[in-house]
């Protein structure tokens, strides 16, 4: 995302503040406490579907409008917490005499936090979206004989909303940790991804100096271009530029990475060739664990199989990358970060590297993880 488009965002949130502020002026100058109400519970609803709108409906118009909607959530947020503070000021001023002065004065306060905040979330959500950390997790595993440090890299989105190069910082983290394999959980590019980019990323990706595997996610072969002007390589490129990388492909295939270790790749949970988990060929070699890597936390059927794995997944974005839209998910029981466990199996979901669209990001971190499994 360009400087120019960012500077068009920020106007965009600037004019939906006017417009919220606008269509609430005469609303604000009564008395009306019950309409008041239903209207901070209106824009509250709107915040959210905004939000659902632009993370969570992939389709034409999430693609077409995704921007827009990002500026009407800013401008929402922006304007829900003017409202709480204009509440907030009335309990404590309680109009006074000077009642009309007062409340010529309290629309310009509002109208100007409407925008502070509004901003202040932005640069918020900007900077928390620009950082790379850290997460460490130790998981115990049946089958094990001794102890593997795993790095895994999901949803990095090269191209969407950071540069490819912006991800030279992820290859030094994960050289300086030294894990024993590095394992991609799919969406390393998407459909806003150039051609120049997709080679990019990996080339950077290939600075890493552990092996490498990789899994296909909703995104990487550009299944919804169509929507956003083309596709920009073919799956043909992209197999050539992975595996030039020195990234091993996985889709619907185990290997034996330790005497003791089985990785299996799994297809893409869209995919038409993705296999049933019972009909893929066993992973489980020589008693060895067996850790399934599968970009979207979603196959219940995969998961109450009965057989013991550790399962990692990435997809989620925490919840949707902009808060409260993960209040929604936590209702409708959608797997969206953190550990998740079944009999005789764990499921762990990764908040992810990057964001997908545009960098702001209000719900977790853009991290990658450290994963010591051990016996």
């Amino acid at each position: 995302m360009g400087i120019g488009r960012i500077i068009i965002w920020i106007l965009e949130i600037l004019i939906v503040c006017g417009l919220l502020f606008a269509a609430q002026l005469r609303l604000r100058r009564g008395d009306h406490p019950v309409l008041r109400t239903v209207v901070f519970v209106v824009k509250i609803l709107l915040c959210v579907g905004t939000g659902m709108l632009f993370i969570a409906v992939i389709n034409e118009f999430s693609y077409r409008f995704g921007i827009e909607l990002t500026a009407i959530y800013l401008a929402l947020f922006g304007d829900i917490a003017a409202s709480i503070t204009e509440y907030v000021v009335r309990l404590i001023r309680k109009m006074g005499k000077d009642r009309g002065e007062r409340k010529r004065c309290q629309q310009v306060l509002i109208a100007c936090l409407t925008v502070v905040f509004s901003l202040c979330y932005l640069l918020y959500g900007g900077w928390n979206a620009m950082r790379i950390r850290v997460n460490t997790l130790t998981v115990q595993l049946s089958g094990l004989r001794e102890s593997h440090r795993i790095a895994f890299v999901s949803d990095i989105h090269a191209g969407s909303a950071r540069s490819a190069e912006s991800f030279i910082e992820l290859v030094h983290q994960i050289n300086e940790e030294e894990p024993e394999l590095v394992i991609f959980g799919g969406d390393i590019t998407d459909v806003y991804t150039s051609y120049d980019e997709m080679v990019t990323i990996y080339r950077v990706l290939s600075g890493i100096k552990a092996p490498k595997y990789f899994i296909y996610g909703n995104h990487d072969r550009q299944p919804d271009a169509d929507y956003a002007g083309g596709r920009t390589y073919t799956d043909e490129q992209l197999k050539e530029e992975i595996e030039k990388a020195g990234i091993v492909i996985l889709a619907d295939e185990s290997i034996k990475v330790a005497d003791d270790l089985v990785i299996t790749g799994r297809e893409e949970y869209t995919c038409e060739t993705r296999k049933a988990w019972k009909d893929l060929d066993n992973p489980y070699i020589d008693n060895a664990a067996v850790i399934v890597v599968d970009h979207e936390p979603n196959d219940e059927d995969q998961l109450m199989c009965g057989d013991p794995f550790f399962q990692l997944s990435g997809h989620m974005h925490a919840g949707g990358q902009m808060w409260p839209i993960n209040i929604i998910y936590l209702i409708t029981n959608y797997k969206t970060y953190g550990e998740y466990e079944y009999p005789g199996r764990l499921l762990y979901v990764s908040s992810g590297v990057g964001n997908w669209m545009v960098p702001f990001r209000t719900l977790g971190n853009c991290e990658w993880d450290l994963i010591t499994v051990q016996p």
